[in-house]
C-alpha cells in the first residue's frame, strides 16, 4: 500500500506522478477507509472521502500546498447579477483549485452526500451554480465545493444546516467516530468540524477536517480525509492556513457572514410544556452565595446587598450606546463591594425561552459590534473581547480591558452572561477584581463561575426539564450535582480523616495495612462510582500525607464550568485552556488542585477532582 504522506508530498502543478484518481476510485478508497475504521458516517459518492477540501493536505501534521493558478479574479468582468447585486454564476476564471496541483475541476457538488449520522444537509440545495475541485493520492483525498445560492439568507441556512447536522451527530456519541464542532475563532471567518474515526485494526487514526465559509450567497465547504496522528487542533489550524489564498477571493460574492452558530436547541429543555416553567424567582434563590463574608469588607457600608428587587438593573454600554433590553418577567439583584472590588449578579426571567434567547442574542450582538470604545476624557480606552463559555443552554464571557496610551492597566471588567431555559444570569466583576488577565480571561471565567456555582446550578428550575428529583432549584440541594472547585459540599480537598469523619457524611475504610498511603472513602447517599479504575462504593480516597486526595464524580455531576461526562475535549479545552496529560488522560490545574478527565479521545467518560500532589493513584 502506498504511503499517503509520501504521495501528497509529490503534489505539484503537474499533479501526482500518476494519473489523477477517477471519482469511482476515490469512492472505493473512501469505502475502504470507512470499513477499516468501522466509521458511522455513510459518506457516499466522491464526497465519502473528501467533502470539499482545504487547499493543503493535512496528514500527520504535514501540509503540501502544491502549485496552482493565481487566485485573482477580475471583478469588472461581465457576469450576471441578481437585483441585489449578487452574482448568479461562478466566474469561469474563479480559481477554486488554487494550490491544488493536478486537481480535477467539475461543475457539480462533490460534497452533496456529506452525511452526519444519517443527515445529509447539502443534498438538495437550490443552487444557481456549483463547482468542485478534487485531488487525491494514496489513502488521502481533498476536495472543495463552492455553492452559489439565490440570496444570502439561503446561504446562511445551508451553512447552519451543516452545523446542526454535526451538532446532532456529536450528541448521539456513537462509538465508532467522534464528531466535534470546534469553537468559533475571531481570526477565522467560518466554522470548522472534525471527525475522528480513531485507529483501525490495520490503519493509523483517520481524521476529517471540514471548514464552512459563507460570503453573500456563496457557501464554500472544504474537507480533508486522511490518516493523521495526534491532537486534531493542529490539524484545524493547518487546514485553515491552507485556505489562506482562496478565502479572501470569496469577497467577490459578497460580505463574509463570519462564523455562525447552530440553530437554537436548548439541551436543558425536556419534553414537558413550557407553560409549566415558572417565571417568578423564589426569594431564597442562592444568588448571593459564594461571595466573601461581610467581615472581609473594610467598612460596614460595604459587603453584601440583596438579593432583592430594589437594586438598580445592571447597565450594558458599548461605543456610547446603552443596551435597550426587552420586557422581562422577574428580576433579582445582589452585589458585594469592597475597595476596588465590585461584584454583582443579576437573574432575569422572560416570558419564555425564545424571549430569553432573543434578549441574549441582541445583547451579545451589540457587544461584539464594539471591540474598542472611543477614548474617554481620562485618556483610557476600553478594549472588548466576547467569547462563548460552556455553561447552561448558552454562555458568553464579555472581557473588557482598560488601556492608557496603548499600554496595559490593571483595570477592567469581566461579565458572564449565562442563559438556561427562560432565565438569564449576569455575573459581573469590576475594578481590580474584574481585570481579565492575560490568559484570554479564563482565570476570571473560572473564578466568577466557581463563586456562582450554586446560582448557576439552580437555573435548572427555569427549564422544561426542571432540576430532577431531590432539588427545587432554590436550595443548597441544587449544588449537589456540582463537584469543585475545592471539593463537594462540606467535604474539601485536603481535609484530614478525622475532619472528614466529623462531618458525619462519610465512612472511611479501616487501616488494615499500616503502610498504605491512602484509604477508601464512602460518601453517604452516593450511588456506585462509574469509573474504569474504580467501582462500587469507593467515592474518594484520603491520604495520610495530603488529607482528602481525590473525589470521583457521580453520574450527572459537572464542574463549576459546566464540564461533565459527555462534554467534548474541545469543551474541556475551552473551559480550562491548555491541558496536561496525554491520550485519554487530560489534566487541568485549579488553585492547588487538579481536574483529571478520562476521555475516549473525543469526549469525557469520567472525571475526578484531586489534590495537586495526591499519592493514592498513579
Amino acid at each position: 500500500m502506498s504511503d499517503p504522506i509520501k504521495d501528497l508530498e509529490n503534489f505539484s502543478s503537474e499533479g501526482l506522478p500518476m494519473n489523477p484518481l477517477a471519482p469511482s476510485e476515490v469512492r472505493r478508497r473512501g469505502d475502504r477507509i470507512r470499513r477499516r475504521n468501522q466509521g458511522v458516517l455513510a459518506l457516499g459518492a466522491a464526497a465519502a472521502v473528501a467533502v470539499v477540501a482545504t487547499s493543503g493536505v493535512l496528514v500527520a501534521g504535514a501540509v503540501n500546498q502544491g502549485e496552482g493558478p493565481d487566485p485573482a479574479v477580475d471583478p469588472t468582468q461581465t457576469t450576471d447579477r441578481t437585483t441585489s447585486g449578487f452574482l448568479t454564476t461562478i466566474p469561469d476564471d474563479f480559481a477554486l483549485d488554487v494550490g491544488m496541483g493536478g486537481a480535477q475541476v467539475t461543475e457539480d457538488g462533490q460534497m452533496d452526500d456529506l452525511d452526519y449520522c444519517g443527515t445529509t444537509p447539502l443534498s438538495d440545495l437550490p443552487t444557481l451554480d456549483v463547482r468542485s475541485a478534487e485531488v487525491s493520492g494514496g489513502e488521502t483525498s481533498v476536495t472543495r465545493t463552492l455553492y452559489l445560492l439565490e440570496n444570502q439568507d439561503e446561504a446562511r441556512a445551508a451553512h447552519v444546516a451543516v452545523l446542526d447536522a454535526a451538532r446532532d451527530c456529536a450528541a448521539e456519541k456513537t462509538p465508532d467516530g467522534t464528531v466535534a464542532l470546534q469553537p468559533a475563532d475571531d481570526s477565522w471567518p467560518g466554522n470548522t468540524i472534525t471527525l475522528d474515526l480513531g485507529r483501525g485494526a490495520e490503519t493509523e487514526p483517520t481524521v476529517q477536517v471540514v471548514n464552512v465559509v459563507t460570503n453573500g450567497p456563496a457557501v464554500l465547504v472544504t474537507s480533508i480525509w486522511g490518516v493523521w496522528s495526534g491532537d486534531v487542533q493542529p490539524g484545524v489550524e493547518t487546514s485553515r492556513d491552507g485556505l489562506g489564498q482562496l478565502v479572501p477571493e470569496l469577497d467577490l460574492f459578497g460580505d463574509n457572514v463570519g462564523p455562525l452558530e447552530p440553530s437554537e436547541v436548548d439541551p436543558d429543555q425536556g419534553s414537558g410544556s413550557s407553560d409549566d416553567v415558572p417565571t417568578t424567582i423564589p426569594d431564597d434563590y442562592p444568588l448571593g452565595t459564594g461571595w466573601p463574608d461581610d467581615s472581609v469588607a473594610e467598612t460596614e457600608e460595604l459587603g453584601l446587598q440583596g438579593p432583592n428587587r430594589t437594586l438598580e438593573s445592571l447597565p450594558f454600554n458599548a461605543c456610547g450606546e446603552t443596551w435597550q433590553e426587552p420586557e422581562y418577567a422577574d428580576r433579582l439583584r445582589a452585589e458585594w463591594t469592597n475597595a476596588e472590588d465590585y461584584r454583582a449578579r443579576q437573574l432575569t426571567t422572560y416570558a419564555d425561552a425564545d424571549a430569553a434567547v432573543a434578549a441574549v442574542a441582541d445583547l451579545i450582538a451589540m457587544m461584539q459590534a464594539c471591540p474598542e470604545d472611543p477614548v474617554r476624557d481620562d485618556g483610557y480606552v476600553t478594549e472588548r473581547t466576547v467569547r462563548k463559555i460552556p455553561f447552561g443552554g448558552e454562555g458568553w464571557a464579555i472581557l473588557e480591558r482598560d488601556t492608557l496610551d496603548g499600554g496595559d492597566s490593571p483595570l477592567g471588567g469581566s461579565t458572564m452572561v449565562i442563559r438556561n431555559g427562560l432565565s438569564v444570569l449576569v455575573i459581573r466583576h469590576d475594578g481590580h477584581s474584574g481585570y481579565p488577565g492575560t490568559d484570554n480571561g479564563q482565570g476570571q471565567v473560572d473564578r466568577q463561575t466557581s463563586e456562582a456555582s450554586q446560582a448557576i446550578a439552580a437555573m435548572c428550575r427555569f427549564t422544561v426539564a426542571g432540576c430532577g428529583s431531590g432539588s427545587d432549584g432554590g436550595t443548597e440541594s441544587s449544588s449537589d450535582d456540582v463537584l469543585g472547585p475545592d471539593g463537594w459540599g462540606e467535604l474539601k480537598i485536603g481535609m484530614t480523616a478525622a475532619e472528614l469523619e466529623a462531618t458525619g457524611l462519610v465512612t472511611i475504610a479501616p487501616a488494615d495495612d499500616p503502610t498504605a498511603a491512602c484509604r477508601a472513602v464512602t460518601i453517604k447517599g452516593w450511588e456506585d462510582t462509574v469509573h474504569p479504575n474504580i467501582s462500587g462504593q469507593v467515592h474518594a480516597f484520603v491520604s495520610k500525607k495530603h488529607g482528602l486526595a481525590m473525589i470521583f464524580a457521580q453520574p450527572g455531576m459537572k464542574t463549576p464550568e459546566g464540564i461533565g461526562v459527555g462534554s467534548t475535549v474541545a469543551d474541556v479545552r475551552a473551559a480550562y485552556g491548555e491541558l496536561g496529560g496525554q491520550d485519554a488522560y487530560n489534566t487541568a490545574p485549579v488553585d492547588g488542585k487538579s481536574w483529571f478527565f478520562l476521555t475516549d479521545g473525543g469526549s469525557v467518560t469520567a472525571f475526578q477532582l484531586e489534590h495537586a500532589d495526591q499519592d493514592c493513584m498513579d
